[in-house]
């Protein structure tokens, strides 16, 4: 299992394609950059965005949510990372 270095400081800005209006599709955290892979009424779709380190549960270097690939979500610690993380759909 991967582990994940945090930002290099308190600002990290990534990709996010569900921040409001005027973010300029950016948001700013203190932990990773993730995407997400849904599949919804069979039509794919990605989710871009921020996971601040108050979110994260144990252990503190690998965040639960980042952990399995069945869940279809991956992090990164660079700055907007993320933005080019394609993740494959893993039907269940």
């Amino acid at each position: 299992m991967k582990s994940l270095k945090g930002p290099k400081s308190v600002s990290l800005k990534c990709e996010c394609n569900i921040c409001d209006e005027g973010s300029n599709n950016t948001c700013i955290t203190d932990g990773l950059c993730f995407t997400e892979v849904h599949d919804t009424n069979n039509e794919i779709s990605y989710t871009y965005s921020c996971l601040n380190q108050d979110q994260f549960l144990p252990p503190r270097d690998l965040p639960f949510i980042c952990r399995d690939q069945r869940f279809g979500v991956e992090c990164c610690s660079e700055p907007y990372c993320n933005r080019d993380l394609l993740l494959a759909f893993q039907p269940r």
